[in-house]
């Protein structure tokens, strides 16, 4: 069993469910109060680490506020490309948690939000020892002219593009382009992004970068679990779905949901016992966790 089941049999009941609304209305109420007062973000909400050590908390979370519209000659391009990148987002969000479950996409964000803040802290008291007390204020709040969710936005396209490769969006409401094309795009730039930042002196920024990738990187890790690929993942749990939907056959008598192929065991008969399905087999083939590496493959022509 690898490391987010473990985590999911002790914290999922806490999951939060369709966290990417949420979210997406934290953003939305971010933008709108910077509409009605530009300075109100800066001055309260942003994520400062001087503020936030000397008792404003709230910012730890609050940055998730951080506004994308500005309002400049650009406001209406701007309001135009925030509707169509929360209709993106609600999208691509509410996909993952359909494939990965409620607690897994709840640890993808959450854990993106905890390198964030380690990103913040960690700069701060970088820029603290080069420039001692005297600077404190002011680089908790340079610090929180940088710190936003732009990259984890980004990062989750990349998880997306991984799961569902061959969904396609129209560019500019024209031209249909697969997802896996949009997220080496994603890649290449947010690659372009690190480069220039480092070059540039721009070092929170490639941070935040890093982190987000590598927090990307770190789920597909422990988190697949037996799973070979990404694909294979959703066409295991599409599998999943079409078996829990006949359920109600033989099985379904003494409410059991899952069977192994081969030993017939449910997990009525043992709770301890996990159920997975085999990415080889061709068919709805479940096995239980002593059946799954060990049993012989089904092919439909054999």
């Amino acid at each position: 069993m690898d490391l987010i089941n473990k985590l999911e049999k002790k914290f999922g009941h806490l999951s939060v469910p369709h966290l990417i609304q949420y979210i997406l209305i934290i953003s939305i109420v971010g933008n709108v109060l910077n509409i009605i007062q530009p300075q109100l973000y800066h001055t309260f909400l942003s994520f400062d680490p001087y503020k936030i050590m000397h008792g404003q908390v709230w910012r730890l979370f609050t940055f998730l506020m951080h506004p994308t519209v500005s309002m400049g000659d650009s406001f209406l391009v701007d309001l135009v490309w925030y509707i169509v990148w929360l209709s993106l987002y609600y999208f691509v969000g509410t996909s993952l948690e359909q494939m990965w479950g409620r607690f897994r996409f709840n640890l993808y964000y959450v854990s993106g939000i905890i390198f964030i803040w380690i990103v913040g802290f960690v700069g701060y008291f970088v820029y603290y020892m080069q420039f001692g007390p005297a600077g404190a204020a002011g680089i908790g709040s340079f610090i929180g002219g940088f710190i936003s969710t732009e990259y984890l936005n980004q990062s989750l396209f990349l998880a997306f593009a991984a799961m569902f490769p061959d969904v396609q969006f129209l560019v500019y409401f024209i031209i249909p382009v697969k997802a896996k094309w949009l997220g080496l795009i994603d890649l290449v730039y947010l690659g372009y992004q690190l480069v220039m930042s480092l070059k540039i002196g721009f070092y929170l920024v490639a941070a935040l970068i890093i982190v987000s990738l590598i927090n990307c990187g770190i789920y597909f890790l422990f988190g697949r679990g037996h799973t070979a690929s990404p694909r294979a993942a959703y066409k295991r749990t599409k599998r999943r779905r079409e078996y829990k939907k006949r359920a109600a056959g033989p099985q379904g008598g003494n409410g059991a949901i899952h069977r192994c192929a081969i030993c017939g065991r449910t997990e009525l008969d043992s709770p301890d016992l996990e159920f997975r399905y085999c990415s080889k087999c061709e068919g709805n083939y479940e096995y239980c966790s002593e059946h799954l590496f060990t049993h012989e493959h089904v092919h439909k022509n054999s």
